[in-house]
């Protein structure tokens, strides 16, 4: 069997597939780390917005976060994608030596196309400081001078580039849900992720 797509685990999730496929799939899945990642991936994204905990966002804020960024739409001949989050210790413990760093470092793993972004975030009441690299997946690609732009939901955006070994920082950022986007002009690709708040005191 092939590995998943998106859509077949998503009718996988929600029982659409005649009982001999579901059976299939959850066979495949015990012997392929791929497709179990995937599934688990989008049974936690499931599981978090079906929870009754959710609230909706006021109204005014969608619309402005939708004119500012990332509603957008990508620069003419930029391609752009949603990253997703394959890691996050504040949800998952982080194996042994996985991912350096001191324990109490919020670690976010996150997955484009054309790249890898690690990111790793400190900080404390209201303020945090997000430094991170990104590491090219496609032999090529040039990550020298990236430009990244973060959005803290309804509060503040800020802009930066990465330097030669695609490392960058930022500095200062209010406490709440994050939204970056990475844009590369040697490729033409623009990334966008979103990096929830935990529901975690400190």
């Amino acid at each position: 069997m092939d590995h998943f797509d998106v859509a077949a685990v998503m009718d996988f999730l929600e029982q659409r597939l005649p009982e001999q496929e579901i059976a299939a799939y959850g066979v495949h899945m015990e012997t392929c780390s791929i497709c179990a990642e995937m599934y688990h991936f989008w049974w936690h994204f499931l599981s978090t917005i079906t929870s009754e905990r959710l609230v909706d966002a006021p109204e005014r804020l969608i619309n402005r976060c939708i004119g500012i960024f990332p509603g957008a739409p990508a620069r003419d001949g930029f391609r752009q994608e949603f990253g997703r989050v394959l890691f996050d210790s504040f949800f998952q413990p982080a194996p042994a030596l996985a991912i350096r760093g001191e324990h109490a470092a919020r670690q976010i793993v996150i997955q484009m196309d054309e790249v890898d972004v690690h990111l790793r975030i400190t900080g404390t009441h209201s303020k945090l400081n997000v430094q991170g690299q990104i590491l090219p997946r496609i032999e090529g690609i040039s990550i020298d001078g990236a430009h990244l732009t973060l959005l803290a939901l309804g509060q503040t955006t800020r802009s930066t580039t990465s330097d030669h070994l695609g490392v960058f920082d930022f500095r200062d950022v209010p406490k709440a849900t994050l939204v970056m986007s990475v844009e590369l002009a040697s490729s033409r690709f623009t990334g966008v992720v979103s990096v929830p708040e935990p529901n975690i005191g400190g």
